[in-house]
């Protein structure tokens, strides 16, 4: 149930700015909460799952992000018209492109960001828009083309975030690196 859900996302929020966690520790309870559920509370955890484990610290942290990305788009490709379906897609690509960049890997990184921005969208999607991190690694890097690309795909699914987005793209046309701000989660 989206509504559901969504309030869950909305305690969680809450729960974390009075009582902030390290990344470990965030990964750690997530992990707890995904175990011993059905197969679709999985799916919904293992966004929230693949983010934390790309952030935390660690021996087994990346490994870790790598299998939960893994695990999210098997479970989106078997659940095409679930809500979560277009997160699924954005974040398991977003996670997996900054894994590669880690690693050293630019072209593959510029093809999960494309791949991230493929998503049909979903509720969160048109309403907060994408994540700007891995575009923003991307641009750091030096790869202004793909991250116009990015923000031109973005349009498809983010239509509430033309405005941004087109000043996103100038910015990165002139040189510049924008402020993509609360689009960095």
């Amino acid at each position: 149930n989206f509504e559901e859900q969504e309030a869950a996302d909305a305690r969680l929020m809450d729960l974390e700015r009075q009582l902030p966690r390290s990344p470990e520790q965030k990964l750690a309870d997530l992990e707890q909460d995904s175990g011993g559920g059905d197969a679709m509370r999985r799916f919904y955890a293992l966004n929230r799952m693949a983010k934390a484990a790309i952030d935390a610290a660690g021996p087994g942290a990346a490994a870790k992000a790598a299998a939960y990305a893994d695990e999210l788009l098997a479970a989106a490709a078997q659940h095409p018209s679930n809500w979560n379906y277009g997160n699924a897609l954005h974040d398991g690509h977003t996670v997996l492109g900054r894994l590669a960049l880690r690693q050293g890997d630019v072209a593959k990184a510029r093809e999960q960001l494309l791949a991230s921005a493929g998503t049909p969208g979903s509720p969160q999607l048109r309403m907060f828009g994408p994540t700007m991190q891995l575009a923003k690694e991307l641009l750091d890097k030096g790869e202004k083309d793909a991250v116009i690309e990015y923000l031109a795909l973005c349009r498809n699914f983010w239509p509430t975030g033309v405005t941004n987005l087109s000043a996103w793209s100038q910015a990165v046309r002139d040189g510049r690196t924008p402020d993509f701000g609360l689009s960095l989660r």
